[in-house]
C-alpha cells in the first residue's frame, strides 16, 4: 500500500459512528458495512485519510493494520485514491437535506370485520394531500370483490405503490394474481401467517406485482414496531429523512380498523373519526405532527446506536411508556455491546410488555 496522497470517500458513502463500533453506508449500492471506530477516526471530517499523516502517527508496528484497513475501504469500493487534497474540490459532497413535496408521503389502512371502510372516500382525501404510497392491512380474509373494487379505485389516481397483506389461504392466490396482473401499482401481496416463507409469484415488473408468504402471523396491529436488522433500508432518501425525522412517522397518517385517524394503527391516541374529521383537518394538529421530529438523534439508546439512520422506529411501542424519547421496546440490539438479543426475553422489559398487553 502507498503512503502517501488521499484517500477520500465516494460522496454517496457516509460514515456513522456509534457508541462501540461504526458503519459506511453505501447510499448508491444500498449496503454497509461495519467498522472499529479506530478506522473511523482516522477519516478527517468523516471523508477523507491523509495516508502520509496517518502512518507518521501510527507506530510502525502496527502499519500492517492500516494496510488491512486501507485494502478493505479500496477493495469495497468506498473510497477513491487522490494524489492530494486540493483534488478533492472535484468531488463535492452530497447535500443531505430532505424533502418532501406534499404533506403525506405514505399511509396505513386497516381492515377487520368491526368496521366498513369508505375507500373511496380515504382513497380521495389521501390522494390530496400527496399521499404516494398506501399499505392496506387485513385481518380478516378479504373477498375477491373487494380487491376488485380497491383496484378499480386505483385507476387514474396519483398513489404510486400499493401494498396488501392477507391472512394466507392457497385459494385466493391465483385470483389475486389475477388482480395484481391488471393493475401495476399493487407492489407487493403479503401473504401471512403462511406455512413457508416464500415468493409465491413474482410478475417480473421491477419490484411491482409480487405475492410474498411469511410465516409471520400478523394478528392485529400490535404486531407492529419490531426492530430487526433485515428491516434496515439503506438508500438516499431513508438515510436523510431520519437524519432530521422520525423513521416511521414522518409524513405518515393511519386509520385503524375501528375507522380512528391516527400516527400509526398502534398508537392509542386518536384525532377523529374518518366518517366525522377529515385528514386535512387533522394535520393541522400540532400534536399530530410533532411526533415526526423525534428522530434518532433524540431518542435513548438510539442516539448512541452505528444503525440510527438505516433502521426504522416505533412511537407505539417503547421501553418507557412516560418518555416520549424512550427507545423502542421490540429493539433487541445493545449498542453498547454491539449485540443482537430477544427482545421478548429482556427481564427488564417485562413490565412493559405487561403494560401494554403484548403476546
Amino acid at each position: 500500500m502507498k503512503k502517501k496522497g488521499i484517500l477520500s470517500l465516494f460522496a454517496n458513502c457516509m460514515i456513522v459512528d456509534g457508541h462501540i463500533r461504526s458503519i459506511i453506508c453505501d447510499l448508491q449500492r444500498n449496503s454497509y458495512h461495519l467498522i472499529p471506530l479506530s478506522l473511523s477516526n482516522l477519516f478527517v471530517d468523516k471523508r477523507y485519510i491523509h495516508l502520509a499523516k496517518t502512518f507518521e502517527n501510527v507506530s510502525r508496528e502496527h502499519h500492517h493494520i492500516l494496510n488491512e484497513y486501507f485494502e478493505f475501504l479500496l477493495d469495497n469500493e468506498l473510497v477513491l485514491e487522490l494524489s492530494n487534497i486540493s483534488e478533492l474540490e472535484n468531488f463535492p459532497t452530497l447535500i443531505l437535506n430532505w424533502n418532501y413535496p406534499s404533506s403525506i408521503s405514505n399511509a396505513i389502512i386497516d381492515v377487520s370485520n368491526d368496521y366498513h371502510h369508505d375507500f373511496s372516500l380515504e382513497f380521495t382525501q389521501l390522494e390530496d394531500l400527496g399521499c404516494r404510497h398506501l399499505q392496506i392491512r387485513f385481518y380478516r380474509p378479504p373477498a375477491i370483490n373487494e380487491m376488485e373494487d380497491i383496484s378499480n379505485l386505483l385507476f387514474g389516481n396519483n398513489f404510486i405503490s400499493i401494498q396488501c397483506l392477507f391472512p394466507y389461504d392457497i385459494g385466493l392466490i391465483d385470483k389475486i394474481r389475477g388482480i395484481i396482473d391488471s393493475n401495476i401499482k399493487f407492489s407487493s401481496i403479503v401473504l401471512y401467517g403462511a406455512p413457508f416463507n416464500k415468493i409465491v409469484y413474482d410478475s417480473g415488473g421491477y419490484g411491482k406485482g409480487t405475492i410474498l408468504s411469511t410465516m409471520d402471523n400478523i394478528l392485529d396491529e400490535s404486531a407492529c414496531g419490531c426492530i430487526h436488522h433485515k428491516y434496515f433500508s439503506v438508500n438516499i432518501e431513508n438515510f436523510t429523512e431520519s437524519m432530521s425525522y422520525n423513521s416511521c412517522l414522518n409524513r405518515k397518517i393511519a386509520i385503524d380498523k375501528n375507522g380512528n385517524i391516527k400516527n400509526c394503527p398502534s398508537m392509542q391516541k386518536s384525532y377523529g373519526h374518518v366518517d366525522n374529521t377529515t385528514i386535512s383537518d387533522v394535520l393541522k394538529n400540532s400534536e399530530f405532527t410533532g411526533i415526526w421530529e423525534i428522530n434518532k438523534n433524540t431518542i435513548e439508546k438510539c442516539k448512541d446506536c452505528e444503525f440510527r439512520y438505516i433502521c426504522t422506529d416505533c412511537r407505539a411501542f417503547i421501553d418507557d411508556p412516560l418518555n416520549e424519547y424512550s427507545a423502542p421496546l421490540k429493539c433487541g440490539y445493545d449498542p453498547y455491546k454491539g449485540e443482537w438479543d430477544d427482545w421478548t426475553k429482556n427481564p427488564l422489559k417485562e413490565l412493559t410488555i405487561q403494560y401494554y398487553n403484548l403476546r
